[in-house]
């Protein structure tokens, strides 16, 4: 993959640019708590964490129906106020990259409740498309058929798959980027550390400690794409 050639950049949400996992293990405790259920253990969210939420709550309790438990979910989310913020970092990566003449999207686990939540806590809206788990019923990560809808409407932009580029903290990013045959760099700020990625195969310049990297990152690619 050469970063100077990159014309969109597509990004995951939870603990990409938000900061999500913590928060949102204990939002699991409290659910199973509200609902007279077996408290989870923090590891069996994290087996399941980057799946949809239906089914993360159909692994923690298989008695449940996980679809239909979703709203349920989403609604005990909301009346106890969990906020998910976003890192510090993102605004202005954001804002660097659209200078940069990048576009930029969203492809995400998270439900559509969820990532309108992230985006009000942004303050913006730099995406020129944001796509969740409602808009891709039944597909999840690392399956490369998420990006169907995204790699359709950049290629009527004109973009192609050498133009593209995700970025992910969990392994299921990587595999579903790479399976695709789209470019990938990840970034630390989950629960997946450095040398997992390395061991899967991603070449270690191409792990940032966290999104405010990429800038310099593509720059300077394109300036020894520009020396050529």
């Amino acid at each position: 993959m050469f970063l100077g050639q990159v014309e969109a950049v597509i990004f995951d949400k939870d603990d990409t640019w938000t900061k999500s996992y913590r928060r949102v293990v204990s939002v699991y405790k409290k659910f199973g708590e509200h609902k007279g259920l077996r408290i989870p253990l923090d590891e069996e969210v994290i087996r399941l964490w980057g799946r949809h939420i239906d089914q993360i709550i159909q692994g923690l309790w298989p008695e449940l129906n996980g679809v239909a438990q979703r709203p349920v979910f989403s609604n005990f989310i909301s009346s106890i106020g969990i906020r998910t913020p976003v890192l510090s970092v993102a605004r202005s990566t954001f804002r660097e990259l659209i200078e940069m003449n990048l576009q930029l999207g969203v492809i995400t686990s998270s439900s559509r409740v969820g990532l309108t939540r992230s985006l009000t806590e942004l303050g913006f809206d730099p995406f020129l498309f944001t796509h969740s788990s409602d808009d891709m019923p039944g597909i999840e990560k690392p399956d490369p058929r998420v990006f169907d809808l995204a790699l359709g409407l950049l290629s009527q932009r004109g973009v192609t798959k050498e133009g593209i580029v995700y970025v992910g903290d969990h392994g299921n990013d990587f595999v579903a980027a790479t399976t695709a045959g789209i470019g990938f760099i990840a970034v630390t700020t989950g629960f997946t550390p450095r040398r997992t990625f390395v061991e899967m195969g991603q070449p270690k310049e191409l792990v940032l400690t966290d999104i405010s990297q990429l800038p310099g990152l593509i720059k300077a690619s394109r300036r020894v794409s520009f020396s050529r």
